[in-house]
């Protein structure tokens, strides 16, 4: 994958292409009028593996959803289920040339010059960014965790425009609370500062444990 779409046009171009490929697949299936059980599932099928590769492409807050989504058993039919779980471990991560701008970007310098050695193919990808295998100058193995560029603009547009949907229909005040809480949460996990000073801490407090706690600094 190139990139992630960070601008708020964007991210409704990809929501909007969606929802036209989706649209034309169902009325694709009702036109023919082979509505029986299996054209049913085939059609089902289709339009789940549409909406995960548009989940894919967008990451963020929306991939966020489709993690939470695909745990609640009694809310999806198995097909959008199936393509849902692939949110949690199989999503496909960001080519080689952005990994190598991103750190140059960020840390000024490539990621082989970093580290002794280091896979510019991620071996984990989710929703905010990916992980890679490294081993550093001293030969430590560590799994070196990149956030995509801009993802943190994406969930600022995101955010803002499920609010926007939200006030548009009626709905309980609860849901208000209830976004804002995710807003908070997920803004804290692109914070990756305050993720390092956690494992600062973990690694301060836990020491006396079987555990190694390694917290790379540039």
């Amino acid at each position: 994958m190139d990139k992630v779409p960070t601008s708020k046009l964007g991210r409704i171009g990809v929501y909007g292409a969606t929802a036209a490929k989706v649209g034309i697949n169902t009325l694709s299936g009702k036109v023919k009028q082979i509505w029986s059980n299996e054209a049913n599932r085939q059609m089902h099928k289709k339009n789940s593996k549409i909406i995960f590769d548009a989940l894919t492409k967008l990451r963020g807050t929306a991939l966020k959803f489709a993690q939470l989504l695909s745990v609640e058993d009694l809310m999806l039919t198995p097909e959008y289920k199936e393509q849902l779980n692939k949110a949690a471990y199989r999503v496909r991560p960001l080519n080689r040339a952005v990994v190598r701008k991103t750190f140059k970007n960020e840390l000024n310098d490539y990621p082989e010059n970093i580290f002794e050695n280091f896979d510019t193919k991620a071996f984990a990808a989710a929703s905010l960014g990916q992980v890679h295998k490294a081993v550093d100058k001293e030969g430590n193995i560590l799994a070196i965790k990149m956030q995509y560029p801009g993802i943190d603009e994406t969930l600022k547009h995101d955010m803002s425009m499920i609010k926007a949907a939200y006030k548009m229909v009626p709905h309980s005040p609860l849901i208000e609370d209830m976004l804002d809480e995710i807003d908070d949460v997920i803004s804290k996990e692109v914070d990756y500062i305050r993720e390092a000073q956690y494992m600062t801490w973990f690694q301060e407090k836990m020491g006396h444990l079987d555990i190694i706690i390694l917290n790379f600094r540039t």
